[in-house]
């Protein structure tokens, strides 16, 4: 049988012809990533159902181990799927995955983790054998480096830093791997030194960013390392990053400086690191809620106030970024286009207009639109007022019961529109998700790119503020 394409089968098709051939593997991963994307159960009971009907299959294993979310059953089915086939490299790829992701993610159960930390005993061997043999690509390479220092194999994790400079990958050359190193030997005054040196260097020439800070170094070492003397470490380097970095960074540090002395049992010392981030605007309350090492301080009377002023802080950053985006509006009037929809609906630009528009350009493979849309559909939902209307508008998937089935996986109740890329780029629409906002004359007066952080809100005050000019 042929195999079919991926531009015309669907990935359950693709799956179902694919699974038992002995072809390469890249096609079916397509497909089952596809798959597992827009409906991840369906995935995983298919791989289930597959696995249950050849269990010693170490192909099935392996793809079984693909769609699961559980890292326990993805260790132990690529294991298994090693010692069907030990030159199968891609399971020992997912099987480090499966480490990296399971001891190092915040999320994971004590039990799951003290589970998985007794089942690395078994696979040190194949993953300090694969070193030699198989051929790692950039982040997997980052990603065995991690473990050999999570298991404080530093001879190993010398040799895997090594070879990734050998292959010119970029996070081998950052001061920070041979860093991790210096802590691991407890040797913490280098640790301090390199803060203190690169963030003055990138501050003094303006480099840095906020996915850059002191405390995301400081959270590398709270992951690569348990013991109280790398704690230690990771505490050196928050403090230093505090005395060094830009306003704008305190927050997220004090953060970083109170999760370091929780792990330290310094419970006094991380309500004061709270309080004080608390007081330079640290606006996110799930973020305090989330953090294991915060479950302690939840039973405190201080807690509910934290929440409480988390909250407030996060209302005041979205007002603002709101009236900024108000500060934004455009006045442009598009050429006459025309939208189609379910069987014979349409929409015109004349017929938008005496209304407010709304139209969210979107498509199947975008990640961002996946969030956006379904805050759109609630928010259309608590919308009362029918001088407003919201579409979400697809013009890139050529496929339109493709989309019309994604949108139903979502559970939307908004009328979906139709177009062509002819006329995104005639109304200045050039990636999604991104959004424009039409006012009662089919003007067009607003525009946001990107998938917004806070998008109902934006929406709220733009449409506000349209309403409020179409009663003048």
């Amino acid at each position: 049988m042929a195999s079919p394409s991926m531009h015309n089968a669907s990935p359950r098709e693709i799956c179902e012809q694919l699974s038992d051939t002995a072809e390469d593997l890249e096609q079916i991963r397509m497909a089952q990533n596809r798959w597992r994307d827009t409906n991840p159960v369906e995935a995983k009971v298919f791989f289930r159902e597959l696995l249950a009907q050849h269990p010693d299959n170490p192909r099935h294993l392996y793809l079984y181990a693909r769609v699961t979310d559980d890292p326990l059953e993805m260790v132990l089915s690529t294991r298994k799927a090693l010692e069907g086939d030990p030159t199968l490299i891609e399971a020992i790829r997912l099987m480090m995955y499966a480490y990296s992701w399971a001891l190092f993610h915040r999320g994971t159960s004590p039990e799951i983790r003290s589970t998985l930390e007794k089942e690395l005993e078994t696979d040190a061997p194949v993953f300090e054998t694969s070193l030699d043999t198989t051929p790692f690509g950039g982040s997997l390479l980052g990603m065995v480096f991690e473990y050999f220092l999570f298991t404080q194999n530093e001879d190993s994790a010398r040799k895997t830093l090594k070879l990734a400079k050998k292959l010119g990958q970029d996070w081998a050359v950052d001061p920070r791997a041979p860093m991790i190193l210096h802590a691991a030997n407890g040797e913490l005054e280098a640790v301090e030194r390199y803060v203190e040196g690169i963030v003055k260097k990138k501050v003094s020439k303006g480099l840095l960013s906020e996915g850059d800070t002191g405390a995301e170094i400081a959270g590398e070492l709270i992951r690569f390392f348990k013991k109280g003397l790398n704690y230690k470490a990771a505490l050196i380097v928050a403090e230093t990053w505090l005395k060094v970095c830009p306003p704008e960074f305190r927050a997220v540090s004090f953060i970083q400086l109170a999760r370091c002395r929780m792990l330290l049992d310094d419970e006094p010392g991380a309500v004061e690191a709270l309080n004080l981030a608390l007081e330079v605007g640290w606006a996110d309350p799930q973020g305090l809620s989330d953090y294991p090492c915060f479950y302690r301080l939840q039973g405190r009377t201080e807690w509910p106030r934290f929440l409480d002023k988390a909250a407030a802080n996060r209302e005041a950053v979205q007002k603002k970024k709101c009236r900024e985006a108000l500060d934004k509006r455009v006045d442009l009037v598009p050429e006459p286009f025309t939208l189609s929809g379910r069987g014979r609906f349409s929409i015109s630009w004349e017929g938008m207009q005496g209304k407010i528009t709304l139209l969210d350009f979107w498509s199947i493979n975008c990640r961002p639109c996946r969030r956006t849309l379904p805050e759109l559909d609630q928010f259309a939902r608590s919308l009362d007022d029918p001088r407003v209307q919201i579409f979400p508008v697809n013009c890139r998937d050529q496929n339109r019961s493709q989309a019309l089935h994604f949108l139903s996986l979502l559970g939307l109740q908004l009328q979906p529109l139709f177009g062509d890329l002819m006329m995104e780029k005639m109304l200045g629409v050039t990636g999604v998700p991104t959004i424009l906002l039409l006012d009662h004359r089919g003007h067009i007066r607003y525009k946001s790119r990107g998938g917004h952080p806070n998008v109902r809100e934006l929406i709220r005050w733009w449409i506000d503020d349209l309403v409020e000019e179409m009663e003048k």
